[in-house]
């Protein structure tokens, strides 16, 4: 497979450099107008070159840079393949969607000027990339994006879980990943007052007896954003989750989960994270897959007791016995805090940092058999990585961390001590969030692991 990958690398290089050929001054042109899409989320795809392939022959360029992805052409009649990169993805034409004039995976074009053409691209990131890169142009589009991954076409989609992806209230987005593997759901980020539009696009292109879950108070999530859900002609009806602070909000969403997973069988197994810093945010969401797949609760605690009363409140009254998996070492979970919750000491997931932490969680996940799959999903920041939990669980892999300009050593020793076991992986945000340089080393670390760290 990897050969395969490689020698197909190998024919896009060489098509891209083909590109800039001139057409033949002898050969009739026809000139084509149109719009690119996403096969996974039905829109614009922006900031691509749309090219097309004939029996070989790449001749034909056009920089797709508008903000509703239109293209213009000069296309050489006949039948053409339509490809599409922006350099780090590529595309072709999807296959399965075809309008009643394209010739499944060839597009006829005639001679004279064909215009408002509607192109679905699919992409194909097994067979040209060892590591995906999906990046929107801010925190609420790469999360569309992080999720389309996991959802393609939003296919089997009839619940979203929605939460603020405002900085002030982002913490209630900690223990959402829970709640949307249960529901089988989708995790998309909002604003607090209004809804972004490729957000609200995505919920319009759902089921028509949608069911979206809001994750927090009205002071995340205002009313104002919940009526004009509710007004939507495909919402079906909308739940608020919420509670009076971070930690209650916590016990609610485990307590919905309650209520939907198994007739509220109390859980085997609670996940704990520490909820009051925004530093030790992140070993939250390195928690998230297991949640989402394992159906887990995440609660929130203080780095010392007293434990949060909700919380207490959930774990005597709710639970049964359960085994407590705590993130984070002593200075973010105190020892005070582990030994009231009732957690053995060998289930205390942790590293030295926010890295490491994240590999002692996602090798403890291997290892019990939580998340088995060998495609790792990377995060540096947090508002990009809040998806990312869900989509990682889909795929049944871990979400490690890293710094944003290099591949932080403790991810990079992991995944290298593995050996050659993964197909390929992702990382969530743009280049300006995950440096090119982490893509390429990831990648480099795919394809030349030994197994020995």
């Amino acid at each position: 497979m990897r050969i395969r990958r490689r020698r197909l690398s190998v024919v896009v290089v060489v098509a891209l450099a083909l590109m800039t050929l001139p057409v033949p001054a002898n050969a009739a042109v026809t000139q084509v107008t149109g719009t690119v899409i996403s096969e996974a989320t039905g829109l614009p795809l922006l900031g691509m070159s749309v090219f097309t392939n004939r029996f070989g022959d790449v001749t034909n360029l056009s920089a797709v840079t508008n903000i509703e992805g239109r293209f213009a052409i000069n296309v050489v009649p006949g039948d053409q393949r339509v490809w599409a990169t922006d350099g780090a993805h590529h595309y072709h034409m999807y296959s399965s969607y075809s309008p009643t004039t394209y010739n499944d995976m060839w597009w006829p074009v005639a001679s004279g000027t064909t215009a408002n053409v509607t192109i679905k691209m699919r992409r194909d990131p097994d067979e040209y990339h060892d590591v995906i890169r999906l990046a929107g142009t801010d925190r609420y589009n790469t999360a569309i994006d992080v999720a389309a991954e996991g959802y393609p076409l939003w296919t089997g989609v009839n619940s979203v879980v929605l939460a603020c992806g405002e900085d002030a209230h982002i913490v209630d987005s900690l223990s959402a990943a829970g709640l949307a593997g249960v529901l089988n759901a989708p995790l998309l980020l909002t604003r607090k007052d209004s809804i972004p539009s490729r957000v609200k696009g995505c919920l319009s292109m759902m089921s028509d007896t949608l069911d979206v879950y809001l994750i927090g108070s009205t002071a995340a999530i205002s009313a104002a954003v919940m009526s004009e859900i509710e007004a939507m002609p495909t919402v079906h009806e909308v739940f608020r989750v919420q509670g009076q602070d971070r930690y209650d909000t916590a016990t609610a969403v485990a307590g919905r989960m309650d209520q939907l997973d198994g007739n509220g069988t109390p859980h085997a197994n609670v996940l704990i994270a520490n909820g009051a810093s925004s530093n030790s945010f992140y070993d939250a969401l390195a928690l998230s897959p297991i949640a989402a797949r394992m159906h887990y609760p995440i609660l929130l605690v203080k780095p010392t007791t007293p434990l949060p009363e909700a919380t207490i409140e959930y774990m005597v009254n709710e639970l049964s016995s359960p085994r407590v998996y705590i993130a984070g070492g002593t200075n973010v979970v105190s020892e005070g805090v582990r030994t009231q919750l009732g957690g053995a000491p060998g289930d205390r997931l942790s590293g030295p940092n926010r890295y490491a932490t994240a590999v002692a969680i996602a090798a403890r996940a291997k290892s019990a058999g939580w998340l088995p799959g060998a495609q790792p999903v990377l995060a540096a920041a947090l508002p990009d990585a809040v998806a990312g939990g869900v989509t990682a669980a889909r795929k049944t892999s871990p979400l490690l961390l890293t710094r944003k300009d290099y591949l932080s050593t403790e991810p990079w020793n992991y995944l290298w001590g593995e050996g050659q076991v993964y197909s390929y992986g992702f990382i969530l945000g743009s280049s300006t969030v995950m440096a090119p340089t982490v893509r390429t080393q990831t990648e480099y670390v795919i394809n030349n692991a030994t197994g020995t760290p």
